[in-house]
């Protein structure tokens, strides 16, 4: 059975991956037999996901693809085309503590984004910084720090990232993901698809929900009525004490007490259910998920859409569901918590980690009456060191498998959010339930380090294919190796320069990076490829860059939601 090769997507469990470190000779330490084949299910059999270690069969299935023309030619960039963007795609970033970032934007839309901050932030911009690939506005009084700040402070920050996301979708533009690409600099970006000449202007009516130092709950355009209701709902579920700070027109401020956003507190236990009544209730007003947008300090911002507005690329209203939710959240370095999970979902969960994931389950136990449904793997999969990028592999791909099979159960992703201070913590995933039971391929794509670029659960034609879409979209030299497991394959390139760190010396580095993930997710979803979502999973650091998640999208199982803003940071 070792040395028979299973195919790479009929419904694969996860497998360890194998660092470049440990492709080619067999390391001493490595033992032959290691990972034995466990069954997971009844239908197929597939290796664990294991956090150390090297198998035979890994070694034997490694592949050296090709290196780029450029790092064959040496550094002669000059002879070599540059595709920095694809023609229908750009980019709007947050870069702390007060920088606006947009690459490949048309003219005309550029000086409407100059106008909306203009409007919406006092001091507007404060000077600009043109780059070839596009320009960086610099906004007065920093409104992207990590300070903590009273809520009339903050209410402005977010109507101006409200106000920027509506704009956007008013001119026809599509979200496609968004989240932090570069290291240390960067909050978030959005990545867009440009208008189409067939979508007509908008008017969509947008809720961002942000959640802001210990405790703080603000709601921007909310109804009044809708506000009152949800600081009702949330007195039921937090039984610490929800506080009026302010109320306007435009926005609604709440204080939680006992910190809900430190999970270092025991009563931030429950915090994730908080997150679920907010949804719950927004579902219920005809609201869809939409973004979710780190601005500034540590946590995100999330943008809801009234249901009037299409899912995406002009299609029909999303056909109603079952209210059936539940939260998923990634704790305390080595959690998998589920809160108000059916049974039927915690016996699932607790069957794929317990088959899944080599190191094992150190224990799984119910708690908060109930409500609550902890399994505790070993190994500490949501805190790894950056050079630990076979733990890392195995955790995103361990996650990405694990949401296929919820799938195929009939759950699919609501909202997404980070709402804990800590780095310990990760994100949470409220799920809705979904009467199409479909297992539909899932990959990922991530960055790794200051200069790799990684794609997992890859097809073998997709695994070619994205070869020649790096080659093109790459000026620089970059090399490339695909390892099979399980889930497919993992195709990973590294670069000669660093375009996921910051440079102030060569930014146009660093700007080009934003142009290759945005080529990959574009190219993606031309050949059938939906983001589900974008999640901070393994990074050892609060701020460092995600790993969206695509699943292949049939002709009748259109997403849920609209297009979700996935976190592109590096776990």
């Amino acid at each position: 059975a070792r040395g028979t090769r299973r195919p790479p997507l009929p419904r694969p469990h996860s497998a360890r991956l194998q660092s470049s470190r440990a492709l080619g000779p067999k390391l001493a330490g490595d033992s032959a037999g290691d990972s034995p084949l466990r069954a997971t299910d009844n239908r197929c059999q597939a290796e664990p996901i294991r956090a150390t270690g090297t198998t035979a069969q890994q070694q034997a299935t490694k592949v050296h693809l090709p290196v780029s023309h450029a790092a064959a030619m040496g550094n002669d960039y000059s002879r070599i085309q540059r595709r920095a963007f694809p023609q229908s795609a750009f980019v709007v970033a947050f870069r702390q503590p007060d920088h606006l970032l947009v690459l490949n934007a048309e003219p005309a839309l550029l000086q409407q984004l100059r106008q909306a901050v203009s409007a919406n932030w006092r001091g507007g911009v404060r000077s600009e910084k043109k780059y070839p690939l596009g320009v960086e506005l610099r906004l007065d009084k920093e409104p992207f720090d990590s300070e903590v700040h009273p809520a009339d402070r903050l209410v402005p920050i977010y109507r101006l990232v409200t106000a920027l996301l509506k704009l956007l979708l008013d001119r026809g533009c599509t979200l496609l993901a968004s989240g932090a690409v570069v290291r240390g600099v960067e909050r978030s970006a959005w990545l867009l698809r440009k208008a189409s000449d067939l979508c007509p202007a908008r008017d969509v009516e947008l809720l961002t929900v942000a959640m802001e130092d210990w405790g703080k709950l603000l709601l921007i355009n909310s109804p009044a009525a809708l506000s009152t209701a949800l600081m009702a709902k949330l007195k039921e579920v937090w039984p610490k004490g929800v506080e009026l700070v302010s109320e306007e027109p435009t926005y609604f401020a709440m204080e939680l007490g006992e910190q809900p956003w430190d999970s270092y507190k025991s009563a931030s236990e429950r915090s994730p259910l908080i997150v679920l009544e907010v949804t719950r209730l927004l579902l219920a007003h005809g609201y869809s998920f939409l973004a979710a947008t780190h601005a500034r300090g540590s946590m995100d911002c999330l943008t809801f859409v009234k249901s009037t507005f299409p899912a995406s690329d002009c299609q029909d209203e999303q056909p109603a569901v079952d209210d059936g939710l539940f939260v998923l959240s990634l704790n305390q370095r080595d959690q998998l918590r589920l809160y108000a999970a059916p049974q039927e979902v915690r016996e699932c969960v607790e069957k794929f980690a317990a088959t899944s994931w080599e190191s094992g389950v150190l224990r799984s136990e119910a708690s908060a009456g109930d409500l609550l449904q902890s399994v505790q793997l070993k190994s500490s999969p949501w805190f790894v060191p950056d050079w630990d990028k076979d733990a890392a592999f195995c955790a995103r791909e361990f996650i990405q498998e694990l949401l296929r099979e919820l799938r195929s159960k009939g759950w699919q992703i609501a909202v997404k959010a980070d709402i804990y201070r800590s780095a310990y913590d990760k994100s949470l995933l409220v799920l809705r339930r979904n009467s199409a039971q479909q297992s539909l391929p899932h990959l990922s794509v991530t960055t790794h380090d200051v200069n790799r670029l990684c794609v997992l659960g890859a097809t073998e034609s997709l695994k070619a294919e994205l070869v020649n879409d790096v080659k093109d979209a790459w000026s620089r030299g970059h090399r490339c190796e695909a390892f099979e497991s399980a889930s497919g394959w993992t195709v990973e390139f590294s670069f000669d320069r660093k375009p996921w760190q910051w440079d102030p010396e060569a930014p146009l580095t660093n700007l080009e990076g934003f142009g290759l993930v945005a080529t990959l997710i574009d190219v993606l979803q031309q050949r059938g490829w939906h983001v589900e979502t974008s999640l901070d999973i393994c990074s050892s650091s609060k701020f460092s860059p995600s790993t969206i998640i695509l699943s292949l999208e049939l002709p009748d199982a259109r997403p849920l939601q609209v297009t979700q803003g996935s976190t592109m940071q590096q776990n």
